[in-house]
C-alpha cells in the first residue's frame, strides 16, 4: 500500500504543477524539506497520537507523502524545455534553412502526403549562408505522396521551420510536444545522403513489418487485407474511412488502432488462456508477458504501444495473483514510473486509455469473473460453470470492466458515447484471438511458402468479412453512437471516485443484489424516461423552428422543419463550444444533420471542419465557392469523399425546401459570404455576414419592412447599429458586446440562444440559456 500512495502523489504533484507554475528547485527544496517532516513525524515521541489518528488514512507518515507530491511538481517543471543554439526549435520561424537528419520512425503514409519524424542532426545553411551548427530535437516533414523512404535515411532538407499549429478545438502543437517535437517542416526539397544509419534491431522488426505487410495484401483481397493489416500489425493506411468510422461509431476501433485498451484487453486474455493451459503460476504469467512483447514488437514496438504493453504486462502480476491490491500497486508504480521519464504523458490520451483500461480489469476483473461463476453454478453443475466462466470473461466481462473506466476518457476527449458497443463487442471479439493467430500465421507461412499461407488465409478470411458486416450493419443503428458534448473533467472525477467504492463493495452489492433490484428497475424506468423524453422532444410537431447561437468564431444557425429534417448554417468555423451545443440540440436518435450550409467567404470557416464532419456528418454540404480555392479545402474535399458527402456550390438563386411554403435561398453573392433568406408564410429571415451595404443586393420581394435580421459580428464591425435601422427591421438578433445596441434588439452572449418557431405565417421568439 505505501508504493501505491506515494505513486499517487508522485502522480498528484505533476498535474500540480501543471496549475501552479514555479521553479523546480523550489519544488525541490520542498520536497527535501518534507521529507525531514516525515523523518520527525517517526522519531518524535508527542507526536505518537497524530501518527496513530493519520495511520488510519494513510500507511505513511503525511511528510512522505507531501515529499512524493512535491517530488512529482519538481519533476514536471524540470521537464519543461529550455531551447538553447544547440536545439533545432529556436530556428523556427527564422527563414529557409538547410539541416541534415535522420529518419526515426516508419514513414506514416497519407492519401495526399507523407510524414517522417526527424532526428536533427547539423544546421548546414541559413537563408543562403552556409554554416555549421550541431543540433539535436525532432521534427516533423511533410513530404508529397511517393518516394522512397525508410527508417534509418539521413536525410538533407531545405525549407522553413515552423511551429506545429494551434487549434481552437485540438492543439496539435501540445499534442506534438508530448511526444518531443516542436518543429515541423511542410514540403521541403529533400535530398538522399545515407541509407541503414539506424538502428540494426529496429531496421529488421521494420523490415520484417514491411514484408509481412505486403504478404499480407497478397493473400487477402480488400478491405479484409487492409483490416488485417491494422489489427497484426498496426498499418491502418488502407482501411476505407467509411469502415474506419463504423468502428469507431460500434466502440470496437480497439480492435484495429493499437492503443491501450486493445493492449489492456490483449493482455487479460494472455493472462487467462495461458492460466488454463500452463498449470504452472508463474510461468504462465511468463507466458502472457512473452506473448504481449510479440505482439508489441509485430505491431512495429511505436512508443504508444510500448508504453501501452508495459503498463499491461505489469500489472498482470497483480491480477495474476488475485489481489487487487498488488494489481494497484504495480499500476500505480507503472504509471508513476512512466511520468517520471515523461511528465507529458499524464496528458496523452492513448496513456490514459491504458491506464484507466487496466485500472477496469484490476478493480473488476476478477471479481466479475467470480460473481459469474457464483451466477453459473446456480444453474449449472460445477463443471460446466467453470466452462462457461472463461470464455464468458474473456470476450465479454473483461471487455466490459475495461469499457466502463475508460468511458469518461472517451466522453471527455472524443464527446462521443458509443451504445451498440455493449452489443458489438460480444459479438465481434471471440473470433479475434483466431484471427491473430491464425493471420499471424498466415503471414509467417506466406512470407515461407506462398500456397501454404494462401491456405491458411482460407481459415481466417470469413472471420474477417464477418468482423466487417458485423460492425457495418450495427453502425447503421440509429441513434447506436450519440455525441454528448463537452464533459469536464469534475465529472470525469465524481464518476472514478463511484467506481472506486462500488469496486471496493462489489461483494456487498452482489449479495444485496434482491434488495437492490427494486432500485435498478426504478434506475431503468428513470433512463427510459429520460430517452423517451429526449426522443419525444426531437421529433416533429409539424412547425418550422429556428435556432441561433452565437460562438467565439461566428453565429450558427439550427433549422428543424415541420417533417423533422435538421438543417445547420454556420459561417465561422466550427468549435468545442459549437459542438457542444449541437450535442445538446440534436435529437438522442438523430444526431447526422441533413445538410450542412457554409455561406462564409473565409478560410477561417475551413478550420475545424474535418473534426465537425466526423462528429456530425451531414447527408450534403453547400459551400461558398470562394473558400474551395484555399489550400485547406483540399482536405476537406478528401474529408467528405471518404465519408460520401456530396459537397456543392453555393450559388446566388439556389433555393432549399424546407416543407409546406417555407424555403431556404441564397440571395446573393458577396466578399464576406452569401446572404441567406429564410420565408415561412409572411415571415422573413435575412442572415447578413456583411455590412448594410449588401442589404442593398436583395431581391425586391425581400426588401419590405418587418423583416427578421441575423447579424453576425463582422456585420456590426464597421457599421454602427442605426445604419441598420434604415432597413426598418421587425426584429434584429445580434451578438451581445457591440457598442450603442438599440434597446429593443435582442442580443445575445455565448450563454444564451434564441428559438423562433414559425406557425400559419405567425412566427414566436424565445431566448433561452
Amino acid at each position: 500500500m505505501p508504493l501505491l500512495w506515494i505513486s499517487a502523489g508522485f502522480l498528484a504533484g505533476v498535474f500540480l504543477a501543471s496549475r501552479w507554475l514555479l521553479p523546480w528547485p523550489v519544488w525541490g527544496a520542498l520536497a527535501v524539506f518534507s521529507v525531514g517532516v516525515g523523518v520527525l513525524e517517526l522519531r518524535l515521541p508527542f507526536l505518537s497520537g497524530w501518527r496513530k489518528r493519520w495511520g488510519r488514512l494513510a500507511p505513511l507518515p503525511a511528510g512522505f507523502l507531501l515529499a512524493a507530491l512535491l517530488a512529482g511538481a519538481a519533476r514536471f517543471q524540470a521537464a519543461r524545455p529550455i531551447f538553447d543554439q544547440a536545439d533545432l526549435a529556436p530556428y523556427n520561424g527564422q527563414g529557409e534553412v538547410r539541416f541534415s537528419a535522420m529518419v526515426v520512425e516508419p514513414p506514416q503514409k497519407r492519401e495526399r502526403s507523407i510524414q517522417l519524424r526527424l532526428s536533427a542532426e547539423e544546421i548546414l545553411a541559413m537563408n543562403g549562408v552556409s554554416v555549421s551548427i550541431p543540433v539535436s530535437g525532432l521534427a516533423l516533414a511533410t513530404l508529397p505522396p511517393g518516394g522512397d523512404w525508410r527508417y534509418g535515411d539521413r536525410l538533407e532538407l531545405t525549407g522553413e521551420l515552423v511551429d506545429p499549429p494551434e487549434g481552437e478545438s485540438f492543439s496539435y502543437r501540445a499534442y506534438l510536444a508530448r511526444q518531443g517535437v516542436y518543429t515541423m517542416i511542410n514540403y521541403p526539397s529533400i535530398r538522399l545522403l545515407e541509407r541503414g544509419a539506424g538502428n540494426v534491431l529496429l531496421t529488421g522488426i521494420y523490415a520484417f513489418r514491411d514484408q509481412a505487410y505486403r504478404v499480407l495484401n497478397r493473400l487477402y483481397p480488400q478491405p479484409e487485407a487492409a483490416l488485417l493489416s491494422g489489427i497484426l500489425l498496426g498499418i491502418e493506411q488502407d482501411i476505407p474511412a467509411s469502415l474506419e468510422r463504423a468502428f469507431r461509431d460500434t466502440g470496437t476501433a480497439h480492435i484495429i488502432a493499437i492503443s491501450g485498451f486493445n493492449i489492456a484487453i490483449l493482455a487479460a486474455l494472455f493472462s487467462s488462456l495461458a492460466g488454463r493451459l500452463i498449470p504452472d503460476r508463474w510461468l504462465s504469467l511468463l507466458v502472457a508477458i512473452l506473448g504481449v512483447a510479440v505482439y508489441t514488437i509485430l505491431v512495429g514496438a511505436a512508443a504508444s504501444v510500448v508504453r501501452a504493453a508495459v503498463m499491461g504486462g505489469l500489472t498482470l502480476l497483480g491480477s495474476q495473483i488475485g489481489r487487487r491490491n498488488a494489481g494497484l500497486n504495480a499500476l500505480a508504480f507503472t504509471g508513476a514510473a512512466m511520468c517520471a521519464f515523461n511528465p507529458d504523458l499524464l496528458w496523452d490520451v492513448s496513456f490514459q486509455l491504458s491506464f484507466s483500461a487496466t485500472l477496469g480489469l484490476v478493480w473488476f476483473g476478477v471479481p466479475l469473473e467470480n460473481i459469474a461463476r457464483q451466477w453459473l453454478e446456480g444453474r449449472f453443475s460445477s463443471n460446466t460453470a467453470r466452462r462457461l466462466t472463461g470464455p464468458l470473461s474473456e470476450y465479454f466481462l473483461f471487455t466490459l470492466a475495461a469499457q466502463v473506466t475508460t468511458l469518461p476518457v472517451i466522453l471527455y476527449h472524443f464527446q462521443r458515447l458509443s451504445l451498440s458497443s455493449l452489443l458489438a463487442n460480444p459479438l465481434v471479439l471471440p473470433p479475434q484471438p483466431l484471427v491473430m493467430t491464425l493471420g499471424g500465421l498466415s503471414a509467417l507461412a506466406g512470407m515461407v511458402l506462398y500456397p501454404l499461407g494462401k491456405a491458411l488465409s482460407f481459415l481466417v478470411w470469413p472471420l474477417l468479412l464477418f468482423t466487417i458486416r458485423v460492425v457495418e450493419s450495427l453502425s447503421r443503428i440509429n441513434g447506436g453512437a450519440v455525441v454528448v458534448g463537452q464533459t469536464t473533467m469534475f465529472w470525469a472525477a465524481i464518476y472514478f471516485l463511484a467506481l472506486f467504492l462500488l469496486a471496493k463493495n462489489l461483494a456487498f452489492v452482489w449479495q444485496q443484489r434482491a434488495r437492490l433490484k427494486a432500485y435498478a428497475g426504478l434506475a431503468v424506468l428513470c433512463l427510459g424516461s429520460v430517452v423517451a423524453w429526449r426522443g419525444f422532444y426531437g421529433a416533429p410537431d409539424g412547425r418550422l423552428h429556428l435556432t441561433v447561437y452565437f460562438t467565439s468564431s461566428g453565429p450558427a444557425v439550427q433549422i428543424q422543419t415541420p417533417q423533422g429534417r435538421y438543417l445547420f448554417i454556420h459561417y465561422g468555423s466550427p468549435n468545442r463550444e459549437l459542438n457542444s451545443f449541437l450535442a445538446r440540440r440534436m435529437p438522442i436518435f438523430h444526431q447526422r444533420p441533413d445538410g450542412l450550409l457554409l455561406p462564409a467567404g473565409a478560410a477561417r470557416a475551413l478550420e475545424g471542419l474535418p473534426d465537425f464532419l466526423d462528429r456530425f456528418p451531414p447527408g450534403w454540404i453547400l459551400w461558398n465557392s470562394q473558400i474551395s480555392e484555399y489550400r485547406s479545402a483540399a482536405r476537406l474535399k478528401t474529408c467528405a469523399q471518404n465519408q460520401g458527402i456530396p459537397l456543392l456550390p453555393l450559388e446566388s438563386g439556389q433555393s432549399i425546401s424546407l416543407g409546406g411554403a417555407a424555403r431556404l435561398e441564397a440571395l446573393a453573392q458577396e466578399e464576406e459570404g452569401a446572404l441567406l433568406g429564410l420565408v415561412s408564410g409572411g415571415v422573413r429571415v435575412v442572415f447578413a455576414s456583411g455590412g448594410p451595404e449588401s442589404l442593398a443586393r436583395l431581391p425586391t420581394n425581400w426588401s419590405s419592412p418587418g423583416v427578421i435580421l441575423l447579424l453576425s459580428e463582422a456585420s456590426l464591425k464597421d457599421a454602427a447599429p442605426q445604419e441598420w435601422l434604415a432597413f426598418q427591421p421587425g426584429l434584429v438578433i445580434a451578438p451581445a458586446g457591440a457598442p450603442g445596441l438599440p434597446s429593443n434588439w435582442l442580443a445575445l452572449d455565448r450563454r444564451h440562444w434564441v428559438e423562433a418557431t414559425f406557425d400559419d405565417g405567425d412566427v414566436r421568439i424565445s431566448a433561452r440559456e
